[in-house]
């Protein structure tokens, strides 16, 4: 067996690839248009509006949504494939939101009759999940992806205590990504925290 190290002068660098989480309104959405030249997968529909198109257009992007597969991981994950595998002016991934499309796998795998308990449903969603992260990273394309935001409660002693907030999508899905970024309204000024 051969030793397969090269050069660190020879590794190719990669695009940023990163992770927008928050509440409804926070920004996230029009943030992500203001990138070049991005491959919008909506699966909420929420990039429909007249401000949302004029970015879009603006920024030379394609809109692909609910009509054209937004909302099956199959689809999804095959658009990825052919982003990292075929030439194309896109320069940017938005998927908005992941959360959606998460959530969406957990549904209808309960509505195939699997159970919710111990966490049965998710793993069938963390599976489509893990294999389209894998080609979301493949692609030599700067990358974003908008998660909704949800509470993380920790048992303390007897009682349930709000510990934090948290993206909504499969657990460990930040360790892929280069930055995660927790958006935030106040006032009328929008920020990112820092989240990893």
């Amino acid at each position: 067996m051969s030793l397969k190290g090269i050069k660190p002068t020879e590794v190719k660098t990669a695009k940023p690839k990163f992770m927008l989480s928050g509440k409804s309104g926070t920004g996230k959405s029009y943030f992500a248009l203001n990138w070049p030249a991005p491959y919008y997968i909506d699966t909420e529909k929420g990039v429909t509006r007249k401000q949302y198109v004029d970015k879009l257009i603006k920024s030379g992007g394609v809109y692909m949504g609910p009509d054209e597969g937004s909302q099956d991981f199959k689809e999804v994950t095959n658009q990825l494939r052919e982003l990292a595998t075929t030439q194309h002016q896109y320069k940017t991934i938005v998927i908005d939101s992941f959360s959606k499309l998460y959530n969406t796998e957990i549904d209808l795998a309960e509505g195939r009759g699997i159970s919710a308990d111990f966490g049965k449903s998710k793993r069938e969603a963390k599976l489509p999940s893990v294999d389209l992260m894998n080609w979301f990273m493949k692609a030599d394309m700067s990358g974003l992806v908008l998660c909704h935001q949800k509470d993380k409660w920790e048992r303390k002693e007897k009682e349930l205590i709000l510990a934090d907030s948290v993206y909504d999508g499969y657990t460990k899905m930040d360790y892929d990504l280069d930055l995660w970024l927790e958006t935030k309204l106040a006032g009328k000024v929008r920020y990112g925290t820092v989240r990893k």
